[in-house]
């Protein structure tokens, strides 16, 4: 199952990921409480491909710090919410809530 770009850049952006543009890419990354916390990923800004694919959904799983392929596309496609994908990576120790 592919995601769609444009769906998926909306998603990131409202469950705490900050938007730069820097070169060819355009990165989001992850904040907690005003801080950045490591998990990114990134998108080309070529608008050619209008579809994230497996081998894309692949490296973006490595990128965000999920185990799954099914958590990825739930986080791009809106059925998971920031919420939900802030327990996952407090979960796995990739931040914590009072590292302020």
């Amino acid at each position: 199952m592919n995601v769609d770009r444009n769906v998926a850049m909306k998603s990131l952006s409202k469950k705490g990921f900050s938007k730069k543009f820097d070169g060819d890419h355009i990165y989001f990354h992850h904040e907690y409480e005003g801080k950045i916390t490591g998990p990114y990923t990134k998108f080309s800004h070529s608008k050619k491909g209008k579809e994230i694919d497996d081998y894309l959904i692949s490296c973006m799983k490595k990128q965000l710090k999920l185990d799954r392929r099914s958590e990825v596309v739930n986080l791009l496609n809106c059925p998971m919410d920031g919420k939900t994908y802030n327990k996952i990576l407090i979960s796995k120790n990739i931040f914590s809530p009072s590292s302020r």
